[in-house]
């Protein structure tokens, strides 16, 4: 179980990895390229299943995909051991614990969750010449604010059921 569940939530995980066949299919607007024609769909519901446990299907229905970009993103000798998360969805431990766990990679998250905007108004201020050390004015303002690092056994159970 990830470490970042609270109590609680240990018996969703635990149900949910007895329920491997329960899937969410997050093509609510259509497929994409290969599967044009897909569309979004909760597959193998029962009496047993509860929010928690569809809520965890959305979220890792969201991983697969990262995972098909990531592999493409490896295949082309990216290195992705280290992805820095930014905005709404790096809010969430338990999203960002499956981010890593999915994707094997460390997650990170920063103090300023603005990150993309932040870096765009750098930019910037570079390319105008108001900053004269790109390096140095990043490194001012980003913040390491935590580091979810991937479970090993949940790694290797997405990576099977991929």
């Amino acid at each position: 179980m990830p470490s970042v569940l609270p109590h609680n939530l240990q018996r969703i995980w635990n149900a949910y990895r007895l329920l491997l066949r329960f899937r969410f299919l997050p093509y609510l607007q259509g497929g994409s390229v290969g599967i044009e024609n897909a569309s979004g769909a909760f597959l193998n519901l029962t009496t047993n299943t509860d929010q928690g446990i569809m809520w965890r299907a959305v979220l890792e229905a969201i991983g697969y995909d990262y995972i098909y970009v990531a592999d493409m993103y490896r295949n082309a000798g990216c290195n992705l051991d280290r992805i820095v998360v930014t905005e709404g969805g790096s809010k969430s431990s338990l999203w960002n614990q499956i981010k890593a766990d999915m994707l094997g990679s460390e997650v990170v998250t920063l103090e300023n969750v603005e990150g993309a905007v932040l870096s765009d108004a750098i930019l910037a201020a570079y390319a105008v010449g108001d900053i004269h050390d790109l390096k140095k004015a990043l490194l001012d303002v980003v913040k390491v604010k935590k580091v979810y690092t991937p479970n090993k056994e949940n790694t290797k159970f997405y990576r099977k059921t991929f």
